[in-house]
């Protein structure tokens, strides 16, 4: 009786690790990055610089039967800087958790601590980073007990000692300065101050990391002119909770009190399931700014290991924005490109 439970227990086994495999395609050190679309054409220059964009990360770290996958996705990113590509910095958009627990922060930790002592990563906290079960009724998260950015070599300055999720970072990209500014979901009124007057004193080009700035269809949120806007960070408030406190702002509170009047070129974001939207606003000095959202986890595609690869090109002026499923070795065959300076 034992040899055969012993017998279905191997069985049992062999079929997880196959569908684990599976699940998560060639393991990393079978991965071959390819640099090639469709037509054959090379995608990325060898003298480009390259920050990488993940999407919400919620629908991998929900589920422990895809924490693999998270892990292998990461995996990939670190391998394509190992093939000769310089990636200089990896960003994720918010959402890192489901439900604001444990288990899940600790999965994204062991994911992304693959970059350690490599690749500086800054990761935003969403609206189910917060609160009981995601439930985002106030502000409590689990974030700061798995993350500490202040170990990353491009890390400056947090709005409070300890906590992670308002912080500046400074760095170079093909010999220009460059500044990070990643905000919480809904920044208060106080942290948007605070990040405003860091911004004002900086003269590099500036990126806004934030989870909610454009909603699904690729406008800003903006809860005085569009009603039909669902999951604003103003819908949050009226939860039976204390999230509002100390204020609440959008997208469009965002542009008018931070990005319009700074050199802040760059908006990136998740929140809601719209796949990539991008909008180009010009701003009071008359310069476009590039407002990109990333979020696919309500795709049945949302696992696929797709992320975005920003090319910042050797002429120091041209940004490209890819989309590419690790997992599949797919691009997209559309991409943008911006001119920032």
């Amino acid at each position: 009786m034992i040899r055969y439970v012993l017998a279905f227990v191997i069985i049992i086994f062999i079929v997880s690790c196959s569908w684990f495999e599976e699940l998560a395609g060639k393991n990393s050190d079978q991965f071959t990055f390819t640099n090639l679309n469709d037509s054959g054409e090379q995608v990325l220059s060898h003298s480009s610089q390259l920050v990488i964009l993940i999407p919400d990360i919620q629908e991998y770290t929900r589920y422990s039967s895809r924490r693999r996958k998270l892990t292998e996705l990461t995996k990939r990113v670190l391998h394509i800087s190992e093939s000769d590509f310089n990636i200089l910095l990896v960003l994720q958009v918010g959402d890192i958790t489901d439900g604001n627990e444990e288990s899940e922060y600790l999965a994204a930790k062991r994911s992304f601590s693959v970059f350690d002592g490599k690749i500086d990563y800054v990761l935003a906290v969403g609206n189910h980073d917060y609160g009981e079960g995601g439930n985002s009724k106030d502000r409590t998260t689990l974030y700061n007990d798995y993350f500490d950015e202040s170990k990353m070599k491009t890390y400056v300055t947090s709005y409070e000692d300890g906590a992670y999720e308002n912080s500046i970072y400074e760095f170079k990209i093909q010999g220009n300065e460059f500044y990070l500014v990643n905000l919480e979901f809904g920044p208060r009124d106080a942290v948007v101050e605070w990040a405003s007057k860091y911004v004002n004193e900086m003269h590099g080009t500036g990126i806004l990391l934030t989870h909610a700035f454009l909603d699904k269809n690729g406008e800003r949120y903006d809860h005085e002119k569009y009603s039909y806007q669902t999951l604003s960070p103003y819908t949050f408030v009226s939860k039976d909770g204390s999230f509002g406190d100390g204020g609440v702002n959008d997208g469009q509170d965002l542009w008018k009190k931070l990005v319009m009047n700074n050199n802040i070129r760059l908006v990136l974001c998740g929140h809601r399931g719209g796949g990539a939207k991008s909008l180009i606003s010009e701003n009071n000095q008359g310069l476009p700014v590039l407002q990109n959202m990333f979020a696919i986890h309500e795709h049945p595609e949302s696992i696929g290991g797709w992320i975005q690869i920003l090319e910042f090109l050797e002429d120091s002026k041209t940004l490209k924005v890819h989309t590419y499923s690790l997992f599949d070795n797919i691009w997209s065959p559309s991409y943008i490109e911006f001119i920032y300076k």
